[in-house]
């Protein structure tokens, strides 16, 4: 599956850590890509992707910056 919302974004979101410590920032992060994310559209709910990137998140089980980097290796073959 491609990102270009996450691709095209990344140095924001790499740039701007406290900006994915909030609800705004990790919809547009996480779900943006998503086939099932309607802009506008109860964005107050999520799934179960959503949280468990979340809780890898908040817990520092892995960085915005390795899910970039494993997006860019997947998508290069590497």
């Amino acid at each position: 599956m491609p990102f270009p919302n996450m691709l095209l974004n990344c140095r924001k979101f790499l740039g701007s850590p406290d900006y994915l410590k909030t609800q705004r920032g990790l919809t547009e992060f996480i779900c943006r890509d998503c086939s099932f994310y309607k802009e506008g559209e109860d964005e107050d709910i999520a799934c179960g992707g959503f949280y468990l990137i979340k809780l890898l998140l908040d817990k520092e089980l892995v960085s915005v910056e390795e899910i970039v980097n494993a997006v860019r290796s997947d998508l290069s073959g590497a």
